[in-house]
């Protein structure tokens, strides 16, 4: 900064002196040379002039000098105060990804642990909300070092899907209705999805606000003439058009506590970002609609498919009739039959054997396509036991169809199980029929990590983590990453207290800074490698790309900002 301080100093006085120079000293030297060609009792008076205007152009110089620099030092301190302000929300970020990592591992096993609908729906809700706010310390960190967030292709639907599961959760907004008007099919867009989700998040907390968290909330999706139209209406009290358009800038907000116009500014900078446009339409108690216009840029293909292992019809269990037709006229109008049932115990009660007898007769190898929903009114059973119902019948094409697509609980369970997951409102469906794929060929279900060293049950892996949180989030995880032993540390030296087979260690996990011990992570690291430790990982908060650039972690197998992965695959694959 003191560099940049400097440069623009004597920029300034340069600049100042050479207009000096121009207006004044170079015709005063013009004239001393005429009259050095032709003398004349005026030479001295000339040469008065210039003594002069050196003078001048110097002490003007320098006032020029010192009241422009104190302008500019003025403008500096901002600058100042921005970049400390960065580094701290850098450092923020990283100090919020050790706690995150550890809600997320005690969300996790809670989530194994509880069979009450409502308690799994609060624990959703918590970890949708842990996911967001990794996502902001994230970007923090991204954005401090100068870093993009990367630009994918991502579901506009499921983004807002999201949103709405997550609210809809809260008792706050029990008196709320929320309604989706969504095109007919997924709209898939170009961009930076967290600050988009961020972006939608803070429309919607503004709009549920304005109605004091009571009435109609509406999101709607149409893509129309190459646009993507989003809109975000309410049934609020509304707004004058004047404090509609003062909105729009920057700092204004409508007398809300603590307020600052700051959600609403963001949004416009995202949309700005991506090209789009923001808009509001509202009346005085008419409610209050945001409205964003997108180019198109992504895909509109059919984003989910069946993939049939055979000709034979596909099994539908739901209990909405209208579901179940929607779902015989996109079978049928690709050449498919389907066979349909309200929920499992009529379809068990209609095909007491296996398979259904209405179908070809059973063979070694058999299987079948089945779509099942998740939640039934006239069921105790919900589709993740239906599905395993199935699997025990012979069936292992299964999908599982659900307007709770969103939850990070049911995707773990679909996951688990290696079970596709069909949104509803139904998108295109496209059914792919095998092609030169025998009706017997056998597939994996779920892959799972390569097997531990020496033919072990399960993992051994030790963790030197100084936080409290993150060991006992290893604990719980234990039995999900199949750890059949786990050694957790604060610090090297508390380890060397322990008698630890090094070579029976498959992964070892170590911070980057470790309090209260004087050896760091890269030293640890190097011990652990030079002593015959398989394979260890740097886990730590901070930018994967500028730890992996740095020789001093140059031993370390993996580098990664997760303390607690969701699984062993990425080391093991």
């Amino acid at each position: 900064m003191q560099n940049v301080s400097r440069k623009i100093f004597y920029s300034g006085l340069l600049r100042f002196q050479f207009i000096l120079f121009v207006i004044t000293i170079l015709p005063l030297l013009t004239l001393k040379f005429f009259f050095w060609l032709y003398p004349s009792d005026i030479a001295w008076m000339i040469n008065m002039l210039l003594f002069a205007a050196f003078a001048l152009c110097i002490i003007g110089g320098c006032f020029y000098m010192l009241t422009h620099f104190s302008s500019v030092d003025k403008n500096l301190k901002p600058m100042t105060h921005m970049a400390e302000v960065g580094e701290m929300a850098s450092k923020v970020a990283h100090d919020l990804r050790g706690p995150l990592s550890g809600i997320h591992a005690v969300l996790d096993y809670l989530h194994q642990q509880t069979k009450d609908k409502t308690f799994s729906d609060h624990l959703n809700l918590l970890e949708l909300s842990t996911n967001r706010l990794e996502n902001v310390a994230g970007d923090l960190l991204k954005k401090y070092k100068g870093e993009d967030e990367e630009i994918t292709s991502f579901n506009l639907h499921e983004v807002l899907d999201q949103l709405v599961g997550e609210y809809a959760a809260q008792s706050l907004c029990a008196d709320v209705r929320f309604q989706k008007q969504y095109w007919q099919d997924a709209i898939w867009l170009e961009g930076r999805r967290n600050r988009w989700q961020r972006a939608f998040g803070n429309l919607v907390k503004n709009s549920l606000e304005a109605m004091g968290y009571s009435g109609t909330l509406i999101l709607g999706t149409m893509l129309e003439n190459h646009r993507v139209q989003i809109s975000i209406r309410d049934s609020g009290p509304g707004m004058t058009p004047e404090k509609a358009k003062c909105l729009l800038n920057e700092g204004f907000t409508d007398g809300k506590k603590g307020g600052h116009g700051i959600g609403v500014a963001f949004v416009r900078e995202v949309v700005t970002e991506h090209k789009g446009t923001l808009m509001i339409y509202t009346e005085l108690n008419r409610g209050c609609e945001f409205r964003i216009e997108l180019p198109f840029v992504g895909k509109n293909a059919a984003n989910f498919t069946i993939e049939l292992l055979n000709e034979e019809p596909i099994l539908i269990i739901d209990d909405d009739p209208s579901l179940l037709q929607q779902w015989r006229m996109v079978l049928e109008a690709q050449g498919m039959k389907a066979e349909t049932y309200a929920c499992y115990e009529m379809y068990a009660a209609a095909h007491p054997a296996c398979p259904p007898a209405v179908w070809r007769e059973p063979v070694e190898g058999w299987r079948c396509t089945a779509i099942i929903d998740y939640h039934f009114e006239n069921s105790e059973l919900n589709g993740i036991e239906i599905i395993k119902r199935l699997r025990e019948r012979g069936f292992t094409n299964l999908y599982l169809c659900t307007a709770e697509y969103w939850k990070p609980s049911l995707k773990k369970e679909a996951q688990e199980l290696g079970v596709s997951i069909c949104p509803k409102p139904l998108p295109k469906v496209v059914i792919a029929r095998p092609e030169g794929r025998s009706n017997l060929e056998q597939i994996e279900i779920a892959s799972s990590p390569s097997a531990p060293r020496n033919d072990k049950v399960g993992y051994t892996v030790l963790v030197i983590d100084d936080d409290q949180v993150i060991r006992v989030g290893w604990e719980l995880m234990c039995k999900k990453l199949q750890v059949e032993t786990l050694y957790t540390f604060p610090n090297w030296e508390s380890l060397q207290q322990e008698n630890v087979d090094w070579k029976a260690i498959d992964l070892a996990f170590v911070d980057k800074n470790i309090e209260n011990s004087a050896f760091d992570g890269a030293q640890v690291i190097d011990y652990l490698k030079a002593n015959g430790v398989a394979k260890v990982v740097l886990a730590s908060g901070e930018s994967e790309s500028e730890l992996r650039s740095d020789p001093k972690f140059a031993n370390a197998d993996f580098i990664v900002n997760e303390k607690i992965p969701k699984s062993f695959k990425e080391f093991f694959s």
